[in-house]
């Protein structure tokens, strides 16, 4: 396999390079030794996927050689989608380097419980894995950690999501937690962008000042911080959340206590609220294409019906 000196690092490539291929990978190298930001673009088909990879792995080694006893940087490498994902996974695996790895992905991509697939009605698998875990019911959760411990001994090729869940079948331990477990001391991690760019997503990835983040396709990136930012909220939304919200209070009629009027009252508040924003929502006229507004009339309006920052 060749082999490249970039900067006074040893890369090894698949292939012979390309002229194009060598610029790119001198310009990752730079910007790993130096410490900076880099926004790099090649034209399709000249293999930056690659380019990156082998730049950044060969670069990692060398800062191990040159660095004995200290930590390398952990590499975060991030695209749009698992489909994408998928097909950097495959070009590792052209490349000599094998690195501890883990890919992230949702729980409905990597459950393997069939107690939990019949229970769930439609987004509640994460909640429903969450009461099995806590009451010991699940299976596979409870042996993720010991079969995170062989396969961290047995296990060097690169793996994209079909591969783990099949390994969870086979070892009878939850994929889910499996990667979860690999991340904590994988030296490279794949991801979609949501789990960088969504708050709620991001508060376990414990990233760091020396994290080495890729962020492939990035011209995705501004849409996906929209979807980020965004979410649906439809008059059959708010119809179900009043009946539910009724329900509730029905529950508590025969509860007498002081918490139970609290909740009460407190449902019965949450009720008047919804009901006056299903009203103003149908006093709304979006014509055929809908219509933006800014952050201001947002508040305003929720205001009315007496939801926001300012209401308790």
């Amino acid at each position: 396999m060749p082999e490249y000196d970039v900067r006074g690092v040893r890369v090894s490539f698949p292939h012979e390079a390309y002229e194009c291929q060598l610029v790119y990978m001198e310009r990752v190298v730079e910007a790993l030794e130096e410490g900076k930001h880099a926004l790099l673009e090649s034209p399709t088909g000249t293999g930056k996927t690659l380019c990156l990879l082998c730049a950044t792995l060969a670069w990692r080694q060398h800062y191990m050689q040159k660095n004995p006893g200290k930590d390398a940087p952990k590499v975060v490498y991030s695209s749009r989608t698992h489909a994408q994902l998928k097909q950097v996974i495959q070009e590792l695996q052209h490349t000599p380097y094998r690195p501890r790895m883990s890919i992230l992905g949702s729980r409905e991509q990597m459950c393997i419980s069939q107690e939990a697939r019949q229970a769930d009605r439609g987004g509640q698998l994460n909640m429903i894995c969450s009461m099995l875990r806590k009451s010991k019911r699940c299976a596979f959760g409870s042996r993720a950690k010991e079969v995170v411990g062989q396969l961290s001994r047995t296990t060097s090729e690169p793996f994209d999501i079909e591969d783990i869940v099949k390994l969870g079948k086979e070892h009878r331990g939850c994929p889910y937690y499996m990667t979860r477990g690999l991340y904590e001391t994988c030296e490279v991690a794949f991801m979609p962008y949501n789990y960088l760019l969504d708050a709620r997503n991001r508060k376990g990835i414990m990233l760091d000042e020396k994290t080495i983040l890729i962020m492939d396709e990035a011209h995705n990136v501004e849409a996906v911080c929209c979807d980020a930012s965004s979410f649906d909220l439809t008059a059959n939304d708010i119809r179900r959340a009043i009946r539910d919200t009724e329900k509730c209070i029905q529950m508590l009629a025969y509860d007498f206590s002081s918490t139970g009027k609290e909740n009460k009252g407190r449902f019965s508040m949450l009720r008047a609220q919804l009901s006056g924003l299903e009203r103003a929502l149908t006093n709304v006229q979006t014509g055929e294409n809908g219509f933006t507004r800014d952050g201001i009339y947002f508040q305003e309006f929720l205001a009315a019906p007496g939801i926001g920052i300012n209401h308790s």
